[in-house]
């Protein structure tokens, strides 16, 4: 299986994806990621399939909904649909994992009681995330399930029923044992307000930002937004908005030809030395070094 989800995409909501209409499957999965997808890993996204990731070996850290998650081996990390979270792990070759993504359509969210069913059980008024121990024997069956989806995967073509029995069994698992608990009050009025922000940062990250374009855009205050980005990202408004230059940087420069001057234009820093030094404080070398250490990967140094 491929490093990336084959069939994810991700929206204009700052969301992402499974594509399951139109002969695409509901659920995908990626086998153990050895070389990360920096662009991918450091980024924050949310969408509304639900996500199991087994660590084989070593650990993992998540951010979820402004939490630190850390996982180890042979533990089970669930995030519940619909929650803002990304890896913050740095790059280890230790590190081994698998990781299933499951859209909710795939227990007829059109009907009323799979409606009334998903909300309740994974609606934002119930927990962001599970650490799933093998140490009893759901989670153990939990564990098995999610490894069954990803070897037979690749049979879906033929019969895709023991996945789709299989992604049914492991949410009726997590449903059985996820606990309805309240969450604090405006919670949900304020994770929009932070998707809001950090969309309108994506789509303007070419241009100068200041923080009171971001504010109105959350049409809260200046205070209220370091407030919201402290409590979702764990930074400033302003780190928020150079790790995101840096993460399309960094894409321009594994996809593209492009120069430095011009990748540098087009994630919007100032001019190609400040973009230089600041790339260089954040991955350890320069643009160009980064863009030669990412040829290697991909061709084996060849």
């Amino acid at each position: 299986m491929n490093a990336e989800y084959s069939t994810a995409s991700i929206l204009s909501d700052y969301s992402s994806h499974i594509d399951a209409g139109a002969g695409g499957f509901p659920i995908d999965a990626k086998d153990s990621q050895v070389v990360w997808d920096e662009h991918i890993a450091g980024n924050y996204h949310w969408h509304r399939d639900l996500q199991f990731v087994y660590l084989e070996s070593g650990t993992l850290e998540y951010f979820i909904n402004g939490q630190s998650v850390g996982i180890k081996a042979g533990q089970l990390l669930f995030i519940n649909s619909s929650r803002l979270h990304y890896i913050t792990s740095d790059r280890s070759y230790d590190t081994r994992f698998v990781a299933v993504r499951i859209n909710p359509c795939i227990f007829s969210l059109e009907s009323r009681q799979g409606m009334s069913y998903f909300e309740r059980k994974f609606g934002l008024n119930n927990l962001d995330y599970m650490i799933l121990d093998p140490e009893s024997d759901w989670c153990v069956r939990s564990i098995e399930l999610v490894k069954q989806i990803i070897s037979n995967m690749n049979t879906i073509e033929d019969n895709p029923l023991p996945v789709l029995c299989n992604a049914l069994c492991l949410i009726d698992l997590v449903g059985s044992h996820i606990d309805d608990m309240p969450i604090e009050p405006n919670t949900n009025q304020d994770q929009l307000i932070f998707i809001n922000m950090a969309q309108f940062i994506r789509e303007n990250h070419m241009n100068k930002l200041r923080i009171e374009d971001i504010s109105n855009v959350g049409h809260v205050s200046r205070a209220k937004t370091y407030n919201l980005f402290d409590k979702y990202a764990h930074m400033s408004p302003n780190t928020y908005i150079t790790n995101y230059r840096i993460s399309r940087s960094t894409v321009l420069l594994r996809d593209t030809n492009l120069s430095i001057a011009e990748i540098s234009a087009l994630c919007g820093f100032q001019s190609s030395s400040y973009f230089t030094s600041v790339f260089s404080k954040e991955k350890g070398m320069t643009p160009r070094e980064y863009r030669a250490h990412i040829k290697d990967l991909v061709t084996g140094g060849k």
